[in-house]
């Protein structure tokens, strides 16, 4: 069952930076829905992660605990780098800011 959950988050992953690639191919500017897009490919990735390595309870509504569950598992792994867990959260704390408010990508 868990291989059954993990598939279908890197399938919704997979999804969203497909729709990312094409409407960054487009030739009018979806700058803001590009950008949301990969912010939503990487938390599915990241809830992939999670799933993959024995985490039951995953929640859609705080990433940042997403986050910090993501570490402490990777942790627990013996992963020396966080690099990708820091990408990650620096992605996550842009969301909502993409999505309602006026920024500069």
């Amino acid at each position: 069952m868990i291989a059954v959950e993990v598939q279908h988050h890197l399938g919704r992953a997979r999804e969203f930076l497909e729709g990312m690639r094409t409407l960054r191919d487009e030739d009018e500017d979806y700058g803001y829905s590009t950008a949301l897009l990969g912010i939503h490919a990487a938390i599915s990735y990241c809830d992939a992660l999670r799933k993959g390595m024995g985490q039951t309870d995953l929640t859609a509504e705080d990433h940042l605990r997403a986050l910090d569950d993501l570490k402490r598992l990777l942790r627990t792994r013996k992963f020396a780098s966080m690099q990708g867990a820091d990408r990650l959260g620096k992605l996550t704390a842009k969301k909502s800011k993409v999505a309602y408010r006026a920024v500069t990508l």
